[in-house]
């Protein structure tokens, strides 16, 4: 999603907006977000019978 798409899906959300309006107005118009497991998470994935 771009910070476009974000800033016009969140704007009902005032504090959220004001973040992505300031990307906006620093020339940001696409940020990745990335998700790394944590240690307990990763655990319960390595547990987890085969499919």
């Amino acid at each position: 999603m771009t910070v476009e798409a974000a800033h016009e899906f969140l704007k009902a959300v005032p504090t959220i907006e004001r973040k992505l309006h300031t990307l906006l107005d620093a020339g940001n118009t696409i940020v990745l977000i990335e998700h790394n497991l944590d240690v307990h998470q990763g655990r319960r994935l390595a547990h987890r019978a085969p499919e």
